[in-house]
């Protein structure tokens, strides 16, 4: 099993790479580049102050060089400096990656809340009102743009009904109390978890489902137990493998869905960070905030693999 965990590790760290050059890529394959954002308000500039800067700044090089300079860096922990606002990128990043994170673990809890119960009841009673009504949110959740459900939410809950803001993580002007957060929170992390609801409800009905006409949850019945202990004991129990690998395949979708959701309620995340840095074409903070993301992305997968042996541990013992 430890040899498995230390080819998981190696492979995530070849994924990180690859990722890595890919945005690199693709973010200076865009006309224009740092300098020129820069220098987007000068009236005129000689081709050879023009050249200078670009050499100084390391933008003449080719794509590949300048992905390796960065590379070397990074690894001994220079994330570099930001071309637009000339501040530590590593500063930008600490202070964007604590509301993101935030946002999306409490979504991630939310939507676990809301669709395991549901599903547990909708296998537990098909085609009752229970399923029926499941059925319903789930479509809703996975046939519906974010942006879409970003928009009802503002409407309802903030124009007409006035019950919660819809900018930012504080209110301005006051002081940055819990309460207040948690009520700047509801609306991003109802949209951001409403989401997740679909496939892992139906995820979850289904796997439920599946055991339930098992041989081992007829023996428990027989037993005598509790029709609760035989859902939750039994039956979830031996149904949690295939959920929780829906939870670690939402982890991507939630991370992209919150730079949608980030940029409607002016969330200060890196989905806002990563947006405004690629109009200012400040390839630092790009490359960081993608190696960020992807690192939380490959955590979560690797931390899965143990909770897979915490729900089954014959697991261990496979090749």
């Amino acid at each position: 099993m430890v040899k498995k965990m230390i080819g998981k590790l190696l492979f995530a760290v070849v994924i990180l790479f690859a990722l890595t050059f890919f945005v690199f890529s693709l973010s200076n394959m865009v006309k224009g580049n740092a300098l020129d954002v820069i220098l987007s308000d000068e009236i005129s500039m000689s081709q050879e102050t023009y050249d200078a800067l670009l050499h100084e700044m390391g933008l003449d090089q080719p794509i590949p060089v300048r992905y390796w300079n960065w590379l070397t860096a990074f690894v001994h922990g220079d994330m570099g400096m930001s071309s637009k606002y000339n501040v530590p990128v590593a500063d930008m990043i600490r202070q964007r990656i604590g509301p993101t994170l935030l946002l999306t673990f409490t979504a991630m809890i939310l939507a676990v809340c809301i669709s395991v119960p549901l599903g547990v009841m909708s296998a537990y009673k098909p085609y009752s009102i229970w399923d029926n009504l499941s059925s319903a949110l789930a479509f809703v959740s996975s046939s519906m743009p974010g942006f879409i459900l970003c928009l009802f939410a503002i409407y309802i809950f903030a124009v007409r009904l006035g019950w919660f803001p819809t900018q930012g993580m504080y209110s301005a002007n006051q002081a940055h109390t819990l309460g207040d957060l948690i009520h700047h929170l509801v609306l991003p992390v109802l949209i951001a978890g409403l989401q997740l609801v679909g496939s892992l409800l139906k995820q979850t009905r289904s796997a439920v489902l599946e055991v339930m006409n098992e041989d081992y949850i007829k023996t428990a019945r027989s037993k005598g137990l509790a029709e609760r202990a035989v859902l939750v004991g039994h039956a979830l129990r031996n149904a949690l493998i295939p959920i929780v690998t829906t939870i670690s395949l939402s982890v991507p979708f939630l991370v992209g869905g919150s730079v949608v959701i980030e940029q409607i309620f002016s969330w200060p995340g890196m989905g806002s960070l990563i947006i405004s840095s690629i109009n200012d074409r400040d390839y630092n903070v790009i490359m960081a905030a993608a190696v960020v993301i992807c690192v939380v992305v490959l955590l979560t997968n690797i931390a899965m693999d143990f909770i897979y042996l915490l729900i089954d541990p014959r697991l261990s013992k496979e090749n």
